[in-house]
């Protein structure tokens, strides 16, 4: 129990952010605060085209939403297993 008497139990209702889909049709994880400044820092910064820096965030983005959603599949059939 807690300082006020009640055990601590956190909602279980936690779902990460939407998948979302980019120009070329597959599916990324939203812009993030930190990629964001990534992106900002390196627009500001001659070292590669534009382009280059935009391709290479959108490959990231859906590398991490396919890691992503693997990681919940794994997750999902390793409880499914357990049960």
């Amino acid at each position: 129990p807690t300082a006020c008497g009640q055990p601590f139990a956190p909602p279980r209702t936690y779902s990460p952010p939407g998948l979302i889909t980019g120009g070329n049709g597959r599916e990324m994880i939203a812009l993030t605060a930190g990629e964001t400044r990534r992106l900002f820092s390196l627009a500001t910064r001659i070292t590669c085209d534009r382009e280059h820096h935009e391709h290479w965030s959108d490959w990231r983005r859906a590398r991490q939403a396919t890691a992503r959603r693997c990681h919940y599949n794994r997750r999902l059939n390793n409880h499914r297993q357990s049960l």
